[in-house]
């Protein structure tokens, strides 16, 4: 028989006299408990809070991006996009340029990602959908917009 199952079956089921070997016993198993009562809850919120996020902000991720290897950003050739856009499998193709920028209001400052695109990124993307209040036009009557 497994010795580990017969050790603890005899603490188990051993007369109730309580000595200090069956107190801190059952107060170890109690901690253990919790604790991995806690650590499931904690990792299910976790995994529910990852969903919520990807749900937010993966609407803005595409399915394939080409970066430059060297430097933050490359010039676009005309032949380069022609190819692109030829290319099987490819529906759509949107520019973008992506940069850390400050931003100031009155006496607040903060850091935020900036991204400058081309007109056609609403095709792309389904931020639209996430935007609480106002519009979601980058261009009106020829002044260009943040969104």
């Amino acid at each position: 028989m497994n010795v580990p199952l017969l050790i603890a079956r005899r603490y188990f089921l051993s007369k109730k006299k309580r000595n200090i070997i069956s107190i801190i016993s059952n107060i170890s198993m109690i901690g253990v408990a919790v604790g991995t009562m806690a650590l499931i809850i904690v990792l299910s919120v976790f995994n529910g809070l990852e969903d919520l996020v990807r749900s937010l902000y993966g609407k803005s991720d595409p399915d394939l991006v080409v970066t430059a290897v060297q430097g933050k950003s490359f010039e676009l050739q005309a032949p380069l996009l022609a190819r692109l856009t030829k290319t099987p499998g490819v529906a759509l193709v949107t520019q973008v340029i992506e940069d850390n920028a400050l931003l100031q209001h009155r006496d607040r400052q903060m850091v935020v990602k900036m991204k400058g695109v081309s007109d056609n990124y609403y095709a792309q993307s389904d931020i639209d959908s996430s935007i609480v209040d106002g519009s979601h036009r980058l261009r009106r009557n020829g002044t260009d917009y943040a969104l």
